[in-house]
């Protein structure tokens, strides 16, 4: 199997069939044998002799003359939109993308990318480490995917990416004859439709699976039930459709977008349901605080989740004279508990201009256009005391899970791939291609330390901060939420060190900020990955003094998003180090269930409880990501049948 396998349809309806469903019993089975003996051979080795070939090619094109290199580049356009478009590029044309980079960006692509250049092209995610520049591959292989001429999406973590990275990559797409654009969130519908109709569109997944839901409901209220229908009806010309179809999409950090933004499905809403009362809303909340934890209810805060005893249960529905219905009344107060127990200000969501602002718990990113569902978001508005806004009616859903399955041809790239390797394979057929450094590794990495209080910890860090600063070493601090980086912000102050703090609720210069974070002496506190996507170049002296410092003031919830940050230090074969505390209290150790971990003691001791409670996480986030995709395509064949299956 293969993620670049042809469904037979013309590009101009690609990606409207509907797409497999997740495998289940037997067929599961099946995927996951498969999917192991895939892995035995390792890719690098069967793309190893391809990178050889691309090499031999590209010696004589660096002595062509300008007029021969566009004669070549637009025979290779020839060859590839006549080609099948299952079929990938050859060594030559490949080879031509590396020649126009090195002449239009003055980069030279080293093997490494020219590795994961090779990956791309076959449908697998390639595993780049940071800094090795994800940015020029994805940006080369959408020159390939421009040529044939069915249009390209480079899926980016955020708008600024998006925008960013067309706008770098421009001299590469005019050289190539490609042309090339961005959306962001704010962009109008005729901008949409102009960055849809160009070789290469640079978007979020986000806007892209948006968009594909505003055509599904603009073919539906035509009466029209597939874009192919729509063609024929409109002569071939429909200005109500924006996208033309998804025929490829290149997905830099792939992890970011396939696996986190995974967890929830994507809905459009659109005018709003039935007004609810704000008295019921604020009676259940009144009576969410008069019950009591342990003999009212029990919480699950691995998966937010309230239960109720037999007593709450009696007690919530009491309010049934007033909310309308015993079933509605233990809704609403349940929704309450929820909003108290299970979501804290400055970690799940800000609080800005009177509105609840979602914050992601991956990226430490606001997203002001996310609400929780259920009436959770008005129970969080009635706790922080704001005007409860109206619940949206939803018009369209649909899961990222399904959502890219309907690309003809998928691929990516990530600098952390390998803890997430199976379920990339099992939901959206992508391999993972471990690529190999261009320079060698050479940051230090410590172990794990444990200290035994939170209040504690954060003193310690000040002091290696400070240690650091002294000898003109530069600091980047990862914090889980907003609010540990404001406290760790706070003590940075009382001991006189400049510092900036870069946190959801400062996004407006992130990129700026991250990209300074590497000078002399500098410290920049972070949520998270705030900053994703710019490489921390060294300044003047730096590396004699040791790198980038990095800390990781507390274990994430996944593994690979420690690894995410501790890779911000030692790119392109930079010194650095990184520094990793925990403490018992600590959300990952806590969440993940071990009875052991208050009793951690020694160092490989804690590295091993800490890497224990991380996989048992992740295996439960798996679960609700498996959850929404299984609801996802329970949908899909209920509407199907109905007839409403865009």
């Amino acid at each position: 199997m293969t993620a670049y396998a042809s469904r037979s349809q013309p590009a101009s309806i690609a990606g409207l069939a509907r797409p497999a469903p997740l495998p289940k019993g037997l067929d599961a089975a099946w995927a996951g044998a498969g999917r192991a003996l895939r892995r035995a051979v390792p890719a690098r080795w069967l793309i190893g002799r391809a990178a050889d070939r691309v090499s031999r090619a590209w010696s004589p094109l660096r002595e062509a003359t300008p007029a021969q290199l566009a004669a070549e580049i637009e025979s290779a356009r020839r060859r590839l939109r006549l080609s099948p478009a299952t079929c990938a590029a050859d060594a030559t044309e490949l080879a031509l993308v590396c020649e126009a980079a090195r002449r239009s960006m003055r980069l030279e692509p080293n093997r490494s990318q020219i590795l994961s250049l090779l990956a791309v092209q076959r449908g697998c995610l390639a595993e780049l480490a940071t800094g090795e520049g994800k940015t020029l591959v994805a940006g080369m292989a959408a020159v390939v995917e421009g040529w044939r001429g069915r249009g390209c999406h480079v899926i980016t973590a955020n708008d600024y990416l998006a925008g960013r990275d067309a706008s770098w990559i421009a001299p590469l797409f005019e050289l190539c004859g490609v042309e090339a654009g961005s959306i962001e969130s704010r962009s109008s519908t005729e901008q949409r439709q102009r960055a849809y109709l160009r070789d290469v569109t640079y978007l979020t997944g986000r806007e892209a699976a948006s968009d594909f839901l505003r055509d599904a409901l603009a073919l539906a209220e035509s009466g029209v039930h597939h874009r192919a229908g729509a063609i024929l009806q409109f002569g071939g010309s429909d200005h109500t459709l924006l996208q033309r179809g998804l025929a490829s999409a290149i997905v830099d950090e792939a992890d970011a977008v396939l696996i986190d933004e995974a967890g929830t499905p994507l809905i459009l809403a659109g005018g709003n349901r039935a007004l609810q009362n704000d008295s019921e809303l604020q009676r259940a909340d009144e009576h969410a605080t008069r019950l009591e934890r342990g003999r009212h209810y029990s919480v699950s805060q691995s998966d937010r989740a309230i239960t109720f005893t037999p007593e709450g249960r009696r007690s919530a529905s009491g309010l049934a004279g007033d909310a309308g219905s015993a079933r509605r009344s233990i809704e609403l107060v349940q929704s309450a508990i929820r909003a108290r127990e299970c979501y804290e200000r400055g970690k799940d969501y800000l609080v800005d201009d009177g509105r609840v602002v979602i914050i992601d718990e991956s990226t430490g990113r606001p997203m002001p256009d996310r609400t929780w569902r259920g009436g959770l978001h008005q129970a969080i508005e009635v706790k922080e005391g704001l005007r409860t806004s109206t619940p949206p009616e939803t018009l369209a859903r649909i899961s990222f899970q399904r959502f890219f399955r309907r690309y003809e041809r998928l691929a990516g790239m990530t600098g952390t791939a390998r803890e997430v390797a199976g379920e990339l394979w099992a939901t959206y057929g992508l391999r993972v291609v471990p690529v190999p450094t261009n320079k060698p590794i050479v940051r230090r990495q410590r172990a794990w330390r444990r200290i035994n209080s939170h209040d504690t910890r954060l003193e310690v860090i000040a002091d290696e901060i400070n240690a650091a600063v002294e000898r003109g070493q530069p600091v980047l601090v990862g914090t889980r939420t907003v609010a540990a980086s404001e406290e760790l912000s706070e003590i940075l102050v009382s001991r006189g060190i400049d510092h900036q703090v870069l946190n959801a609720s400062r996004v407006a210069e992130e990129a700026r900020i991250i990209a300074a974070a590497g000078q002399s002496g500098r410290v920049t506190v972070a949520t998270n990955m705030a900053g994703r996507g710019t490489d921390i170049a060294l300044g003047d002296g730096v590396a004699e003094r040791g790198g980038l410092r990095v800390v990781l003031t507390e274990p994430h919830l996944a593994e690979r998003l420690d690894r995410q940050l501790a890779g911000r230090s030692g790119r392109q074969g930079d010194p650095g180090e990184v520094l990793r505390f925990a403490t018992p209290q600590d959300e990952a150790l806590a969440l993940g269930g071990s009875g052991l971990i208050p009793t951690m003691a020694g160092l490989f001791g804690v590295g091993a409880r800490i890497g224990q409670s991380q996989r048992a996480l992740e295996s439960r986030a798996r679960q609700r990501r498996r959850s929404v995709a299984r609801e996802d395509d329970w949908l899909d064949d209920v509407l199907g049948f109905a007839g409403r299956q865009p």
